[in-house]
């Protein structure tokens, strides 16, 4: 062998030996992240869909509450606003009225504060409000009727100003919440 083959040998042969080591460390590392590329997309796809059942779950939930919160206000204010009408049908039961009233009352008290977990908190504040405006409501017209079995003139003034309250102070804070309870469930007021 001539010195031009020894030095083409001497610096070719290592030089192509570095070059295969480092093709394939360069493989090896690829094929490393590759997989560990993988197995991190499968994990965060796992995560995603957890994330994407709970929240469906939650927002399913929510809705159901809204729903139920706000029937439940709605025949609140319906039958205190009959029971506290000015003009009202003589002869009428009184105390019966009274009964389902209260336990209109109590139902919606009851369904809010088992459920308020599911509501902002705007939401539980505005809700709070109305459930304490109806309870005023009806105290003050229990009040005008201590002990009456039917409707009787009231000279206290509290029948006429429950009456007021139910047709001033419950339809702002009630057109609120259904503003708010169709926000929180999505509904544009378009779609309304």
């Amino acid at each position: 062998m001539n010195s031009w083959q020894q030095l083409i040998t001497l610096t070719l042969t290592p030089t192509v030996v570095i070059l295969v080591v480092g093709f394939l460390i360069r493989k090896f590392i690829e094929q490393t992240f590759k997989r560990d590329l993988e197995k991190f997309k499968i994990e965060l796809e796992r995560k995603t869909f957890k994330q994407y059942e709970k929240f469906s779950w939650i927002n399913q939930k929510r809705s159901e509450v809204i729903t139920g919160l706000y029937r439940k206000l709605v025949e609140a204010k319906d039958q205190t606003g009959a029971l506290v009408h000015i003009i009202q049908i003589g002869g009428q039961n009184l105390p019966e009225k009274q009964k389902h009233v209260i336990k209109s009352y109590n139902d919606l008290n009851k369904y809010f504060h088992k459920n308020r977990l599911f509501l902002t908190n705007n939401v539980v504040c505005k809700t709070q409000e109305l459930v304490e405006i109806l309870g005023d409501i009806i105290s003050k017209f229990e009040q005008s009727q201590l002990g009456n079995k039917e409707y009787k003139p009231d000279k206290t003034g509290l029948w006429h100003e429950a009456s007021k309250d139910i047709r001033n102070k419950v339809p702002p804070l009630l057109q609120a919440l259904e503003k708010k309870f169709k926000e929180i469930i999505g509904m544009n007021e378009d779609e309304s």
